[in-house]
């Protein structure tokens, strides 16, 4: 009978299977540690939204080998130790390298988890923080969580039970923007949430210093987006650091 994983182990198996690499053998190993570990299934649930945070629809261009060697460059630079090591090895021998995929997709997904379990496991990194959404009038059933990784500098914001955005007569229907807000009220745009077709929740990855801000919030805004927030709010998330 095999042993065991561990919390080390089955973190490392937890980014592969997020981006779906995972082998038979190791996913059955991942599930049994995750049936007694809250620990790691939290994590799994944070990789997975990550992972469905990021859009996947842009056309598919090969992958330079440049691009690949200066990501671990920049990785490595750091002082990662030898686990860490096999751990990045792992992930990207698994990532395509000699046929096309998308950059907002395969690749995108492989560098938002791996930085999502960086920040997340070090063991000097901070905790990430969890928020609550708060729904509006204009979508009073919303409902959902925004997770802030500290170390990395990213959240990902999931929500469910949106309405479905409206057009104005033969054009496109509206998009949900999300708007980073500062202790003077003013806006900055920050990120579209797009919606998941096997969930129809809707997601987004926001890149930005979460400290900076005092709350985030999200409009309906003609397609395409907005400079500034001109539709109703459908939801607001309030950061208390």
């Amino acid at each position: 009978m095999a042993a065991e994983l561990t919390c080390v182990e089955s973190e490392e198996l937890l980014a592969l299977a997020a981006l779906g690499v995972l082998t038979d053998a190791e996913a059955g190993g991942l599930e049994a540690h995750l049936v007694h570990c809250d620990h790691c299934r939290q994590m799994s649930g944070n990789l997975q939204r990550t992972v469905e945070a990021l859009p996947d629809a842009l056309e598919p261009v090969a992958a330079p080998a440049s691009l690949r060697r200066r990501l671990m460059a920049e990785v490595y630079a750091g002082g990662t130790h030898r686990r860490r090591e096999r751990w990045w090895t792992s992930l990207w021998n698994r990532v395509p390298q000699s046929r096309g995929f998308t950059v907002a997709g395969t690749l995108a997904a492989a560098a938002a988890v791996a930085l999502a379990v960086w920040g997340s496991t070090r063991p000097t990194a901070p905790q990430p923080e969890s928020f609550a959404v708060v729904a509006s009038t204009s979508a009073p059933q919303a409902q959902g969580t925004l997770t802030y990784f500290p170390s990395s500098k990213t959240s990902v914001l999931t929500v469910s039970d949106m309405p479905k955005p409206q057009g104005v007569g033969s054009a496109p229907p509206n998009v949900y923007e999300l708007w980073l807000i500062g202790g003077n009220g003013s806006a900055h745009p920050a990120a579209f949430l797009t919606e998941s077709p096997l969930t129809h929740t809707w997601s987004a990855s926001i890149p930005a210093d979460l400290t900076q801000f005092v709350s985030v919030a999200a409009t309906s805004e003609p397609y395409g987006g907005s400079p500034q927030p001109t539709g109703p709010q459908l939801l607001s998330v309030q950061l208390s650091h």
